[in-house]
């Protein structure tokens, strides 16, 4: 556990709600509270109540991220935008700009988790298709404007020169099976580097996904996340708002605008 990267977000302190406050107040702008609660209540769970009713009495206005979550099930309509990549396609078209427009189509998105899923024979099947259709949105960005993804994951010799060694892999369950049935992907991999914090021989059991300016000094957004990339986590749109997703995520979106008042 102590050679792996890791990524973790640190709140601002959120203060107790004054007693007999609405438990509707103390949401932030990006709608923070609603969110969490949404998610705690989606577990069904009563040994979640104590922590739902904490929750409903905090005042998180000084919260400037989104959260974002995944639930399983087949999630339409309104729920389509409440939840995983919908839920990221909304908050990306609604509070992302990107200038001039016309070099949108420059900044790639960047993709990197610990495990990777079966994406389908073809690129557009999902990887190059609803995901990349999901995480390119802006502000008066168009389909002219749709972006490259590069997918960083540790290569073998990654794996093998980590301080783990070999066993340094026991993080990252992506099936030589499955790899085979992707050939195409290899063409959009990159292998895990952190030299600059010193950590490539750390092999990440972190998640998270960008988009950079092709100088890689600017970012649009930032995603931290549980979620792998896997239609699992992310959900499968095999029609237009309809996503099935199977299983629980949780993560933090940034928007540079939120966070420092300028766009990236």
């Amino acid at each position: 556990w102590d050679n792996r990267v890791q990524g973790v977000w640190i709140s601002p302190r959120c203060p107790r709600l004054p007693e007999k406050s609405d438990t509707a107040a103390g949401d932030s702008c990006t709608k923070f509270k609603t969110d969490l609660l949404d998610y705690l209540w989606s577990y069904r769970e009563s040994k979640l109540q104590e922590w739902i009713g904490k929750v409903s009495r905090t005042d998180f206005s000084s919260v400037k991220v989104f959260f974002v979550a995944s639930t399983p099930g087949v999630h339409t309509g309104p729920d389509y935008v409440k939840w995983s990549q919908g839920k990221v396609a909304t908050i990306l078209k609604n509070h992302t700009t990107i200038n001039p427009t016309s070099d949108a189509h420059k900044w790639p998105i960047i993709a990197q988790s610990s495990s990777l899923g079966s994406f389908g024979p073809q690129p557009t099947d999902w990887l190059c298709g609803q995901i990349t259709n999901s995480l390119s949105g802006g502000v008066n960005l168009g389909l002219l404007s749709k972006p490259s993804i590069k997918v960083i994951y540790p290569s073998f010799e990654n794996v093998s020169q980590s301080y783990d060694s070999l066993l340094g892999g026991g993080c990252l369950p992506y099936m030589k099976k499955i790899h085979d049935k992707q050939p195409w992907l290899n063409k959009y991999l990159c292998q895990w580097k952190s030299d600059h914090q010193h950590r490539t021989r750390s092999m990440p059991h972190i998640k998270t996904y960008c988009r950079v300016s092709p100088c890689q000094k600017r970012i649009a957004w930032f995603y931290l996340t549980s979620a792998n990339l896997s239609k699992a986590a992310w959900g499968n749109s095999k029609s237009p708002m309809k996503n099935y997703t199977m299983s629980y995520e949780a993560g933090i979106m940034f928007i540079p605008k939120f966070l420092v008042e300028e766009d990236y």
